[in-house]
């Protein structure tokens, strides 16, 4: 097989970006209004530690996902490349000891790539716009199918 990139969308990074800075603005917005007015133990302040903490939920799980799911995936003979825009890293295996499957674990199509070092990269239907010819081409590649993983593997 010669070598394939996989099509990656860079509209969702830059949407994750922007979400994690308009959650960042609006937090800090709203503790520098909290600083200017005074501090006063009320009703508001309940709403206020939850708005806070889902700010901070949504923060946490929008910056997890940039740095596991931020993957430029190549595909050259018998090698996959992988290489994370967020972290910098790049990691490359051999494909006959990858291994891919499908999961139903989200709302969204996905595939799961099993690497040998017992890590797995999530491969999500929105993050690739080529997503739909990734199991012909994993296939076409080595990487063996093992098809459905269970919601209890991962």
């Amino acid at each position: 097989m010669t070598k394939y990139t996989l099509k990656y969308n860079f509209f969702i990074l830059i949407l994750r970006l922007t979400a994690i800075l308009a959650f960042i603005w609006t937090s800090e917005l709203l503790l520098e209004n909290i600083i200017i007015k005074g501090f006063h133990l009320d009703k508001n302040l309940f709403g206020l530690i939850i708005f806070i903490s889902v700010l901070t939920f949504l923060v946490y799980r929008i910056l997890r996902r940039l740095l596991t799911e931020s993957n430029f995936i190549s595909l050259d003979g018998n090698k996959i490349e992988i290489y994370n825009f967020v972290k910098f890293k790049k990691t490359v295996y051999q494909t006959t000891d990858c291994i891919f499957f499908h999961s139903y674990r989200t709302p969204f199509d996905t595939l799961i790539l099993k690497l040998p070092t017992g890590k797995y990269v999530h491969i999500l239907s929105y993050d690739y716009f080529d997503f739909k010819k990734l199991d012909k081409i994993f296939m076409d590649s080595g990487i063996s199918n093992e098809g459905y993983l269970s919601d209890t593997t991962t």
